[in-house]
């Protein structure tokens, strides 16, 4: 029995060197490149298309430069506007929004469509948010938190109107 085991520890031990030998002329193999970050156009585009198409198509002011996109046209149409009916809402999201990325995709929905206000967590479970900004954008991200990120299963949004403040600069994630 002491001899098998002998000629066997020794076949290993063979066996061992030969692969390492064989393993130390080869290059080691290149890790994948990451996976690019999908662009936030695509994210908000996907779950509310009415507002960001309807930003990307708004008229420019002179017939005659009807297909091109001046710096002052792009800065009317990213500002808020004014003349828009501003909208502020109170919402409260309920079902899986905790831990999943909520308050960190809400609040980079709400920087694209340019509306302001403050997303949070609630002991309850639940997400608490406050969305000012014009009326067709503030429906979009609505639309958006009722879908949430991909991991999250929401149940319930309630949205309650209020009046418009313009107090919030940003959208922010409050602790």
């Amino acid at each position: 029995m002491k001899r098998s085991i002998g000629r066997f520890a020794i076949a290993v031990a063979a066996l061992g060197l030969a692969l390492a030998a064989s393993c130390s002329e080869q290059e080691p193999p290149k890790r994948p490149s990451r996976k690019p970050r999908r662009p936030l156009t695509r994210l908000v585009t996907r779950s509310a298309p009415s507002a960001v198409a309807r930003v990307a198509s708004l008229p420019a002011k002179d017939p005659a430069s009807a297909g091109t996109t001046t710096r002052r046209a792009a800065a009317t149409a990213a500002a808020p506007a004014t003349r828009q009916a501003m909208r502020r809402v109170h919402l409260f999201i309920s079902g899986r929004v905790q831990g999943v990325g909520f308050r960190a995709s809400t609040r980079y929905a709400a920087l694209e469509l340019k509306v302001t206000g403050w997303v949070k967590n609630l002991p309850d479970k639940r997400v608490e948010a406050v969305v000012e900004g014009p009326a067709d954008k503030v429906a979009a991200l609505i639309e958006y938190v009722r879908k949430g990120p991909p991991r999250a299963n929401v149940t319930d949004v309630q949205v309650a109107e209020e009046k418009h403040q313009g107090e919030f600069d940003t959208f922010e994630v409050r602790f």
